[in-house]
């Protein structure tokens, strides 16, 4: 599995220089940055509410960083996904419209999550990795439209990333 540490795919320092909107929604889950892309409809929102409330409902740290788009930066090794100030702390709700949602300004991006087809996800996938303008991330492909398998799959990725720091701290 790969670290969930950002590389540099160059290794060259940058601080703060890239500024792209990117059409994408943003979750920080257990003190790690998620970002979630897929087509328009394909279950973004659902997802990334999806997850907090999973996570909130077993006393973990979640939050809400940003519905619908997000800016991304460089700063030095990292990428910070932050939210518009005009959509902060909303998310548009399919069938109902805008609702308020508790969120936090922005977060270090260390998973990707891209919504497929489920025709297109593999049943037991090799790790993968992203590159984002420089900065390799793990990525994690799961079925678009189904929330329930997405939680599935982005959880138990977590717990299996969060025992292996957990191994790797204790053998120190």
């Amino acid at each position: 599995m790969p670290n969930v540490t950002a590389k540099l795919a160059d290794q060259s320092d940058r601080s703060e220089v890239l500024h792209d909107n990117l059409h994408c929604c943003v979750v920080e889950l257990a003190g790690l940055g998620i970002l979630i892309k897929g087509r328009s409809g394909s279950g973004k929102t659902s997802l990334a509410l999806g997850l907090v409330d999973a996570f909130c409902r077993d006393s973990q740290a979640a939050m809400l960083v940003a519905d619908d788009q997000a800016y991304l930066k460089m700063s030095g090794t990292r990428l910070i996904a932050t939210c518009p100030d005009t959509i902060s702390g909303k998310a548009e709700l399919r069938g109902f419209g805008i609702a308020d949602y508790p969120s936090k300004r922005q977060t270090a991006i260390g998973l990707v999550v891209e919504l497929q087809k489920q025709k297109l996800i593999e049943r037991i996938p090799q790790p993968q990795t992203t590159n984002i303008h420089g900065i390799v991330l793990p990525l994690l492909k799961v079925p678009q439209q189904h929330e329930a398998q997405g939680i599935r799959i982005v959880s138990a990725w977590i717990s299996r990333w969060s025992n292996q720091c957990c191994t790797q701290l204790s053998q120190q």
